[in-house]
């Protein structure tokens, strides 16, 4: 078994950025789009990610990526969402390039993410609670995927055959290991502490825990194994089903 120390080692490695990415960030937070623009448009790998992302969504403004032009796309689509794709990439760049946990790969992983980020854009705004902050808490959605492999990848016992057969989730057994969980990581690390939070907040975060695990059980993605990720582990409401189905009626054929 690995000691928390490593496993907090882990995660610090993983959500370390390059000079670039570090500096394209901090343009982001003091609101220097045009600067931060410039910065990440020069990344061969942001580039590929931000147009095989858009072709699989939309974010509610018509674009044409075959432009192929990041600045004008990029303020047609507005700093909010412009910034929600580029941090969601900071966590897309750690991604594994080969994996032990999911039977996945690079493409499915983008093609999973344009949906959370686009689906949680519109539950968000359905809600009436879209800002910057609530927004940017599904950037960091990613984070449950790649730190479950990392870390269940180099755990000398093979968990996968109680997850398999049980109703206990990889995020559970996370918690009860080290205290923490993923889906409590990705909040953390998005500024959400869970323990934190006023009922609002934890109302909006019991959301995104719904619609992470509606979009892990997606049929196209069925058979990479992020079901098994999380538990829903919240009391559903009635009055949250329909709103989330509500907000995701028209897009996605609820």
């Amino acid at each position: 078994m690995l000691l928390k120390e490593q496993i907090d080692k882990k995660i610090e490695q993983i959500l370390l950025l390059s000079k670039n990415l570090q500096e394209c960030k901090g343009l982001l937070l003091n609101s220097q789009i045009a600067e931060a623009i410039k910065i990440i448009s020069e990344d061969k790998t942001f580039k590929t990610y931000f147009f095989t992302l858009l072709r699989k969504v939309d974010f509610g403004t018509k674009v044409d990526i075959n432009s192929k032009d990041i600045v004008v796309i990029s303020h047609l689509l507005g700093p909010d969402i412009f910034k929600l794709i580029v941090y969601s990439y900071f966590i897309f760049f750690k991604i594994p390039k080969n994996w032990k946990i999911f039977n996945t790969n690079a493409i499915k992983i983008v093609e999973l993410n344009a949906k959370i980020l686009s689906d949680w854009n519109r539950l968000i705004s359905y809600l009436e609670q879209k800002n910057d902050r609530n927004l940017h808490l599904s950037a960091y959605a990613l984070l449950s995927i790649v730190v479950c492999e990392i870390i269940f990848s180099d755990l000398s016992h093979n968990f996968e055959y109680v997850v398999r057969n049980s109703d206990v989730s990889y995020d559970r057994i996370l918690k009860n290991l080290y205290g923490t969980s993923l889906f409590d990581l990705v909040c953390k690390t998005a500024g959400f502490e869970l323990e934190n939070l006023n009922e609002e907040y934890k109302k909006l975060s019991d959301y995104l825990r719904i619609l992470l695990i509606y979009e892990f059980c997606r049929p196209e993605f069925s058979d990479m194994g992020f079901d098994m990720i999380l538990n829903l582990d919240i009391d559903v409401t009635g009055e949250m089903l329909v709103n989330f189905k509500k907000a995701l009626a028209h897009e996605n054929n609820l």
